[in-house]
């Protein structure tokens, strides 16, 4: 039930939520770590521990297939599920790795809240490219964020038709033999 109303909360959020909202018992003193019994209503009502957080939404981001010399957008989410604010003070991305990021460095991120960015890739050279996003902060959880990127770089094929058009001067109902094949120059494959 926790979770299900924090569902950007950790493992470790909820199971201090769960552990801090007991009622003491006496006779559970020395017998479990909290020595009381759980309260779902005072659990459901507690607040993530004050900390400053970072987490990616997607964890890696595939782009598939990408023709050459075309471009290819994903949004990414960075978050925080804390409750203090999380800066970024570094986006590491190479240059020459062909992909970007719309969000630059330095920003902020409120507790509880995300700020979505756009990564894009364009390569001019076929295969497969990877690389990783980095995002360093005060983040308590992960200070040093990487986030996996890959991009398959397929060619294109140029493919031309001869003639370009064709036009036959037909009337309702009329017929006219056409060639059986066309003829084509494939380039580029």
């Amino acid at each position: 039930m926790v979770q299900s109303l924090n569902p950007d909360w950790t493992c470790k959020q909820i199971k201090e939520a769960l552990m801090n909202s007991t009622d003491a018992e006496a006779g559970l003193k020395e017998r479990c770590v909290t020595g009381g019994r759980l309260n779902v209503f005072k659990a459901l009502q507690s607040e993530p521990a004050k900390e400053r957080l970072i987490a990616a939404k997607p964890a890696t981001l595939d782009f598939g297939p990408v023709a050459k010399n075309s471009s290819k957008n994903m949004q990414i989410a960075i978050s925080n599920p804390g409750s203090e604010e999380t800066s970024v003070e570094n986006v590491i991305l190479p240059e020459t790795s062909g992909f970007e990021l719309s969000l630059k460095s330095p920003f902020k991120i409120p507790g509880g809240k995300q700020v979505v960015g756009t990564v894009t890739f364009t390569s001019t050279k076929e295969g497969v490219a990877k690389t990783e996003l980095v995002l360093e902060s005060d983040a308590q959880n992960t200070p040093r964020l990487v986030v996996p990127l890959s991009a398959e770089v397929t060619a294109t094929p140029d493919l031309v038709a001869e003639p370009e058009s064709m036009h036959f001067d037909l009337n309702e109902n009329e017929t006219k033999p056409k060639p059986s094949h066309f003829p084509t120059r494939e380039t580029g494959i």
